[in-house]
């Protein structure tokens, strides 16, 4: 995903949820890479986190991590975990 805020990226898995008909209750776990400009505040990072936990149920652990670049583009990348049937 490439967006303009932290909010566009909560709302991007939103959709792509619904899109593949997920439930978020679903998911089990989140892997998160975050790749932002090098003046990126930990505030701004946090935000990030804190909308992707917003569309996902409270019992998902979230594992992040950051990659500082020299450009203006945020972009995150996610893989979510789901349990498999039984």
């Amino acid at each position: 995903m490439e967006v303009e805020s932290p909010a566009a990226i909560g709302e991007a898995l939103g959709i792509r949820l619904s899109n593949l008909e997920i439930a978020a209750d679903d998911v089990a776990g989140a892997a998160l890479a975050i790749k932002s400009p090098d003046n990126v505040r930990l505030a701004e990072v946090a935000s990030i986190v804190g909308c992707v936990r917003a569309r996902l149920s409270d019992k998902v652990a979230i594992i992040w991590g950051l990659d500082l670049t020299d450009t203006d583009t945020l972009r995150a990348a996610m893989l979510l975990a789901m349990p498999r049937e039984q």
